[in-house]
């Protein structure tokens, strides 16, 4: 079982990064357009036990070879993005994403009065 975790290392971390995509698409989906405040949590839950089984693989893998890679470095850089820079970014797409329901809310329910 650790063997085939750490063989199929980078499988498992496109896997988690896509799940990270859409963990945070759930996430603006929720809060957004359907307005369900209770089951934002749901999302974030699972956007951050994506990044823990990250450092988890990372850790397990370095623990069998003994040696640092191009593996570890490309988790610590992710990692280190998210816990930075990655922060401002999510706010200014919250912001975006933000205008951009209201908007297409804005002129469905324009619709809607026309007809």
């Amino acid at each position: 079982m650790i063997d085939s975790i750490v063989h199929y290392k980078w499988l498992l971390f496109i896997t988690s990064e896509l799940l990270c995509f859409l963990a945070i698409s759930l996430f603006f989906i929720c809060r957004y357009w359907w307005n369900f405040q209770r089951m934002m949590f749901i999302p974030l839950i699972l956007l951050l036990l994506s990044e823990i089984w990250l450092l988890a693989i990372a850790i397990l893998d370095y623990k069998i070879n003994q040696t640092i890679n191009w593996f570890h470095i490309v988790i610590f850089c992710f990692l280190l993005y998210g816990v930075t820079i990655g922060k401002k970014d999510i706010k200014d797409l919250d912001r975006r994403i933000y205008r951009k329901v209201r908007s297409l809310k804005a002129k469905r329910d324009q619709k809607r009065l026309s007809s």
